[in-house]
């Protein structure tokens, strides 16, 4: 299973711009606990001859009741065919996140 692969993963921090921490701060919130990694997916019909990368976000959410204290962990992924010895981790998740926002539900 794909989370059995998390495991595995070297994790990094996210990086949050001055602009995202001022606009947080303005809420009175601070920048929540992000993490970056990447795994190789290898589907199964494919016989060990194709392999995608696979950018994962790992972010804390809050509940909204309880608060920091209980909340848990939430993951975005990306399967991308991009250059990832030229391109950071944290810039392809950013690229795909207005385009997975403006989908809408089918």
């Amino acid at each position: 299973m794909w989370h059995d692969q998390l495991d595995k993963a070297d994790w990094s921090a996210w990086e949050y711009s001055p602009e995202q921490v001022a606009k947080l701060a303005k809420r009175k919130k601070s920048p929540p606990e992000c993490y970056i990694s990447r795994w190789h997916w290898k589907p199964r019909w494919a016989d060990d001859k194709l392999v995608f990368p696979v950018i994962v976000k790992k972010e804390w959410r809050e509940d909204e009741i309880m608060g920091q204290a209980c909340g848990s962990f939430h993951f975005h992924a990306v399967a991308t065919n991009r250059d990832l010895s030229q391109t950071p981790y944290q810039s392809v998740i950013e690229a795909y996140r207005p385009r997975a926002e403006s989908r809408k539900p089918d």
